[in-house]
């Protein structure tokens, strides 16, 4: 019984070490794998862009090119200081998170990100990174009047210039939590336009246009409710979005 007892102490010791070595190897990769779908909710899409038919928008307006391109969705902006909004086949949604990847194919300067919060094309956010100058922003349109929601701030935790980076919005009543690249990097609150909303991707272009942004694994989690919707294009001055006049508004670093 005495040997018996000591082997079962010998094997709780080595169940605890290897639980504890476990636990360590993966507190060792959290942080470079806190980018991947964690959210334990119904998953409302999940797109790698593979299948043309995914219900995303294609269309050439002459200005602005929406496609799918070898694997990823891209956006072509033709003009300078202009920008262009795709809708995810999704609607609905109250309470969820919404996250990419996108990188800058061309035009040194464009910025790109992730719209939410969409109600219509006056009325929606968007947030913004700008790779080339490692900055982000949120941005507010209501009733086609813009409002500077979280001011442009400096982060060396985007990856810089062509590199990919993730962005991620969780939305859970008036809270804004915003991520890049599985970090954290800002809690915003602002009381937005009631449920039934979509989300998206959004894309500026600068003096150097054309430019164009490619994105990839797009992924929408329900944290309250949705279902499916058609989708949607509009592109307008990024000088002033949706307006024709003035000029977006933005808070310095």
């Amino acid at each position: 019984m005495k040997i018996q007892a000591v082997w079962i102490l010998v094997l709780l010791s080595s169940l605890v070490f290897a639980s504890a070595s476990v636990a360590d190897d993966a507190e060792s990769v959290v942080e470079h794998t806190t980018y991947l779908p964690s959210i334990s909710k119904p998953l409302l899409i999940s797109d790698d862009f593979s299948n043309p038919n995914s219900g995303w928008l294609v269309a050439d307006d002459g200005q602005v090119k929406w496609s799918y391109q070898n694997g990823e969705y891209e956006i072509l902006i033709r003009v300078p200081k202009w920008w262009a909004g795709a809708r995810a086949p999704i609607n609905g949604l109250v309470h969820y998170a919404v996250e990419a990847e996108m990188r800058r194919l061309s035009g040194s300067t464009s910025d790109y990100g992730l719209i939410f919060d969409f109600q219509d094309w006056t009325n929606f956010y968007y947030f913004i990174v700008d790779s080339g100058d490692q900055w982000y922003g949120v941005a507010k349109i209501a009733n086609d009047t813009p409002q500077v929601i979280v001011p442009l701030t400096n982060s060396p935790l985007i990856n810089p210039n062509t590199s990919v980076n993730h962005l991620k919005v969780v939305r859970v009543g008036n809270q804004i939590d915003l991520y890049i690249n599985g970090h954290h990097l800002k809690t915003a609150n602002d009381a937005g336009f009631g449920g039934g909303l979509e989300v998206g991707l959004y894309m500026e272009s600068d003096s150097d246009a054309p430019a164009s942004v490619r994105y990839d694994n797009f992924v929408a989690w329900d944290l309250g409710t949705g279902k499916p919707n058609s989708v949607d294009l509009w592109s307008h001055s990024s000088e002033s979005p949706a307006t024709g006049s003035g000029s977006m508004t933005w808070d310095g670093p």
